[in-house]
């Protein structure tokens, strides 16, 4: 049940009690942590896979240069799918 913002008449003793609204927008209270979390989700990815691509610029690494070009680019896809993610829901409860 949301608060209500402003002065409400009692009707048991006729005084006025004052509530505050504490959230602006009522029912998206939670949702900012998924918002944080989708963003920090992206950015770990990205940093995954910035890590992935540096290491294919060193020479004789294990494992080999195209799987860690793969995996650099799944972690990317999954970083760029999880951005994308944050910001709908971002401008959603806007």
């Amino acid at each position: 049940m949301g608060a209500v913002r402003g002065k409400v008449n009692s009707f048991a003793a006729g005084t006025n009690i004052y509530c505050d609204n504490r959230f602006e927008k009522e029912g998206v209270e939670g949702v900012d942590g998924i918002i944080f979390g989708f963003f920090a989700l992206s950015a770990m990815l990205f940093f995954g896979m910035i890590h992935y691509f540096m290491a294919t610029q060193k020479s004789g690494m294990y494992p080999p240069k195209n799987i860690l070009r793969r995996r650099a680019g799944v972690l990317g896809s999954g970083g760029v799918i999880a951005l994308l993610l944050g910001i709908l829901l971002w401008l959603a409860v806007k």
